[in-house]
């Protein structure tokens, strides 16, 4: 049998107070359901049968999932939240706890406490301390990069300084220095070089003699006597005469 509906009254600040008075009651529902949903699972009461167990309470294992994080923020039963639906406190409860009573100020320029937004601008301004918070690791990330790289190149200054004071107390090689030989002929010599190779012609190392064209060969047959006397002489007699004829040409 179909329960009888009341009839509503023509006052609105009745009806006023009897919509108020409801929304308490499905804040306060929400969180109720929320606690002993979480006391069954903590408890294991229903022996590991959770999700059958939800499936006879007709309730989605996502809803339960909400109802249970909205139970652990007791702060969310008082009279600013019970006129949210599930899922705007839903999205209260996952905000930063030092967010949650503080004004925001939305893409639209309005500033609102999250009591007063919509489940969209939760979300957007969820979305914006996520963002402020990538921001904020990411600058921490370089501080660090910059601090470590600060202290690699301090490493490497005194790396460096050490070998700059090193090479400063070694005393410089001495300079290096390259001797070249140059033979500048002698004219004289040359000229009486010349003077004995065209009197007793060029020597002949292989045959240890000079050879001497026919005209000095007819000369060398004149002095032949003078050199047989010469060997009858001690041999440095004989060598200081050859010299001499040699040198006076």
């Amino acid at each position: 049998m179909a329960k009888q509906l009341v009839t509503l009254s023509s006052d609105l600040t009745v009806i006023t107070a009897e919509i108020n008075s409801y929304k308490r009651i499905a804040g306060d529902a929400i969180f109720e359901i929320g606690r002993r949903l979480k006391h069954v699972k903590e408890n294991d009461l229903v022996h590991g049968q959770f999700g059958e167990w939800l499936e006879q309470l007709d309730i989605h294992p996502r809803i339960a999932q909400q109802m249970m994080k909205v139970s652990d923020h007791s702060q969310l039963k008082t009279s600013t939240y019970s006129h949210l639906g599930l899922k705007a406190l839903y999205e209260i409860a996952t905000l930063p706890p030092e967010e949650r009573e503080r004004d925001h100020t939305l893409k639209s320029g309005e500033t609102k406490s999250p009591a007063e937004m919509t489940v969209r601008e939760l979300r957007e301004v969820k979305e914006a301390l996520r963002k402020a918070e990538d921001t904020l690791k990411a600058a921490e990330e370089a501080r660090k990069m910059a601090e470590d790289r600060a202290e690699q190149v301090a490493d490497e200054n005194a790396v460096l300084r050490g070998t700059v004071e090193s090479l400063a107390s070694t005393p410089p090689p001495l300079p290096r220095i390259e001797v070249q030989t140059e033979y500048v002929a002698d004219p004289t010599l040359s000229d009486r070089l010349k003077r004995y190779e065209a009197r007793y012609g060029v020597y002949n190392a292989s045959s240890r003699r000079f050879n001497m064209n026919q005209r000095e060969h007819k000369r060398s047959c004149r002095v032949t006597p003078f050199l047989a006397l010469l060997r009858q002489k001690p041999r440095r007699i004989r060598l200081f005469y050859i010299l001499t004829s040699v040198l006076n040409g």
